[in-house]
């Protein structure tokens, strides 16, 4: 049973990443829709494994590696037009770790009340 819960913990921060990934370039109500479903699989982390809730900000990988891609594209070759600024990419970086700990604490709660 311990086996199962890690391979299902490894397979939804897989998932979530790839999720957060592509969430960032979704468009007006599926933003909404996307967020839900980040934080549920960011809680399910936290439910599998509670002693160890913090691990459910791995679920935003795809959203940090994005933002590191944006900013070594800044710092690199300067500033695109239409691409967001530095302070806009940090947001979205924080704001996507934030999230999946916030996630991942819902999931501890409710697996340890």
């Amino acid at each position: 049973m311990k086996y199962a819960r890690w391979i299902g913990v490894v397979l939804l921060i897989i998932s979530m990443g790839l999720l957060s990934f592509i969430g960032l370039f979704a468009d007006g109500g599926s933003n909404f829709v996307v967020l839900l479903i980040f934080l549920a699989g960011s809680a399910g982390v936290g439910a599998l494994v509670p002693e160890l809730w913090q691990i459910a900000s791995f679920c935003s990988w795809g959203a940090v590696l994005m933002v590191f891609l944006e900013v070594w594209t800044i710092v690199t070759s300067g500033p695109v037009e239409g691409q967001q600024s530095l302070r806009q990419l940090f947001l979205i970086g924080v704001g996507a770790v934030l999230l999946s700990v916030l996630g991942g604490y819902i999931g501890y709660r409710l697996r340890t009340r």
